[in-house]
C-alpha cells in the first residue's frame, strides 16, 4: 500500500502551526436516544468542516462506564474509501473510545459534511450517561491542524445487565523473537502504521548481550538492565533498538506478568526525537503499548539508541518476564521493515528481608563479637 507520509502525519501528529482555516464540528448523532439494558445500540460521529478542507481526524469519547460499555468502532463514509485508520482503541474500564481516520492515495481533502465513525455501544444499568468529545484533531491536506468545535450527546439507560471485561483491540500477539511481515489486503484494526500479518517462525530465545552480536546484519530490539529489584520498589526498563536499516515509526508492546509487576508509565526515548503518538498502561491485561514516529519529509534513523523507557513497580516477590510483542517498524516509504529480531528479560523480585547485606552489617557483626570477646575477659579477671 502506498501512502503519502506527510498525510499521514496529518492523522497522527499534531502539528501546531498557524492557519486560517475556519473551524470544524464534531458531533454525535442522535444526539439524544433511549436504551435497554443488555441491547446494543450505534452512535454516528458526524464532522462538518464549515468551509475547510478536512484530510484526517481524531477524536475520544468519554462515557459513564457504569451506565453503557462500546463494542466496536467502524469508518464513516466521509473521507470516502481509500483510508488508512491510525488510532482505533476501546478501553471499556476508563470508559473511553480513541479512533482516527486519514484518507489515502490523493492530495485533496473533502469539504463536505458526513459520518466521520459508527460507534456500537450497548446498555448496562439504568440512568443517563453523557457521550463527549475530547483529544480532537482536525488534519488538512497540508499537515495543518484545523479549528474545530464539538458538539456531545446523552443517552438515557433502562434496566440492568453485568457488564463484559474491557477489551482493546489491536492486531495478534507474536508467540516467539523473530518477526517477518507480510502485507495484508484485509485491512487493519488497531495499528497505527500499514497493515501487516505477523507469521510465527521458530526461532530460539537469545540472551539480550548475545543477540546483537550473533546477529550484526539484523535490526533488534532488546530490553535492559535485567537483574533483581526489591519487592515494592519501583524499576526502569529500556527498550533499546539497533536498526540495520531506515527506522521512520515504530509500534509495540510490553507484555508482562501483572501477578509480580505493575506497569507506572511508558516514556519516550531519544531514538526518534520524533513525536509520541500511543502511550498506554493496561495493567489488567499486563500490557504497556508504544508508538512513535518521525515528523516532516525526513529520513528514517539507522542508528542504535533507546526508543523507550518503562517504570514498573515490583508487588511481590518471585519471578516475572516482560517480553516484547506486536512489533512493527516501518521506513520513510511506509514499507514494513522484516524480519526484526527481539528477547525480553527475567525480573527476579526479592523480600525486604532478602537484600544483601552490605559493609555496614558485616561491620556490625565484627562489633558484636568483639563485644563478646571483651565480656567473657572482664569476667574472667
Amino acid at each position: 500500500m502506498e501512502l503519502n507520509r506527510l498525510h499521514l502525519m496529518a492523522l497522527l501528529v499534531i502539528v501546531l502551526l498557524g492557519n486560517n482555516a475556519q473551524a470544524a464540528r464534531l458531533s454525535i448523532l442522535p444526539e439524544s436516544q433511549d436504551a435497554v439494558a443488555g441491547n446494543n445500540f450505534t452512535i454516528s460521529v458526524m464532522l462538518d468542516p464549515e468551509g475547510s478542507e478536512v484530510y484526517g481526524a481524531q477524536f475520544s469519547l468519554i462515557f459513564d462506564k457504569t451506565r453503557i460499555e462500546a463494542l466496536r468502532i467502524d469508518k464513516g463514509t466521509l473521507l470516502g474509501t481509500n483510508t488508512i485508520e491510525g488510532v482505533k482503541s476501546i478501553d471499556n474500564t476508563n470508559g473511553k473510545v480513541t479512533y482516527s481516520l486519514s484518507r489515502s492515495g490523493t492530495s485533496t481533502g473533502v469539504n463536505s459534511s458526513g459520518t466521520l465513525a459508527v460507534v456500537t455501544l450497548r446498555g448496562l444499568n439504568a440512568g443517563v450517561t453523557a457521550i463527549n468529545f475530547a483529544n480532537m484533531i482536525i488534519s488538512s491536506p497540508n499537515a495543518t491542524e484545523i479549528p474545530g468545535t464539538t458538539s456531545g450527546g446523552n443517552v438515557n439507560v433502562s434496566g440492568f445487565v453485568t457488564p463484559t471485561s474491557t477489551i482493546i483491540q489491536s492486531t495478534p500477539t507474536p508467540a516467539i523473537n523473530q518477526t517477518s511481515t507480510e502485507t495484508s489486503s484485509s485491512g487493519s484494526t488497531g495499528s497505527v502504521y500499514p497493515t501487516a500479518v505477523s507469521k510465527t517462525t521458530a526461532s530460539p530465545v537469545i540472551e539480550n548481550n548475545k543477540l546483537e552480536l550473533t546477529h550484526p546484519d539484523s535490526t533488534v530490539i532488546t530490553l535492559s538492565p535485567a537483574g533483581s529489584v526489591p519487592e515494592g520498589g519501583e524499576f526502569e526498563v529500556n527498550v533499546f533498538i539497533r536498526s540495520t536499516e531506515p527506522v521512520y515509526g515504530a509500534e509495540l508492546k510490553l507484555s508482562f506478568d501483572n501477578t509480580f509487576l505493575e506497569g507506572i508509565n511508558l516514556e519516550q526515548g531519544t531514538f526518534f526525537g520524533g513525536s509520541l503518538v500511543v502511550n498506554s498502561v493496561d495493567n489488567e491485561k499486563g500490557e504497556m503499548t508504544y508508538a512513535e514516529t518521525r515528523i516532516g519529509n525526513v529520513a528514517g534513523v539507522k542508528a542504535k539508541g533507546i526508543l523507550a523507557k518503562a517504570v514498573f513497580r515490583a508487588k511481590r516477590a518471585g519471578s516475572a518476564a516482560i517480553q516484547p510483542k506486536d512489533i512493527k517498524l516501518v521506513n520513510e516509504n511506509e514499507e514494513v521493515v522484516k524480519d526484526v529480531l527481539y528477547s525480553g528479560m527475567d525480573v527476579t523480585i526479592l523480600k525486604k528481608t532478602e537484600e544483601p547485606r552490605g559493609a555496614d552489617a558485616v561491620g556490625g557483626l565484627w562489633v558484636l563479637v568483639a563485644l563478646v570477646v571483651m565480656g567473657l575477659s572482664i569476667k574472667r579477671m
